[in-house]
């Protein structure tokens, strides 16, 4: 006799970027490149990102 299937749950722990942003020491500074030339995220608004790793159960 198969076993009945069990739908599984999904558990919600918040956004990508509140998860990343809740914990850790803070990271390098953003930076992005255009035309081969490499600028601080500064310029666009980002000011850096912390570094976390997220474990699921």
């Amino acid at each position: 006799m198969k076993k009945p299937y069990i739908i599984p749950q999904l558990t919600m722990h918040g956004s990508i970027e509140d998860i990343t942003q809740a914990y850790g020491r803070s990271g390098a500074s953003d930076t992005f490149e255009f035309n081969g030339k490499t600028f601080p995220g500064s310029v666009i608004g980002a000011s850096g990102s912390r570094d976390g790793v997220v474990i699921p159960k």
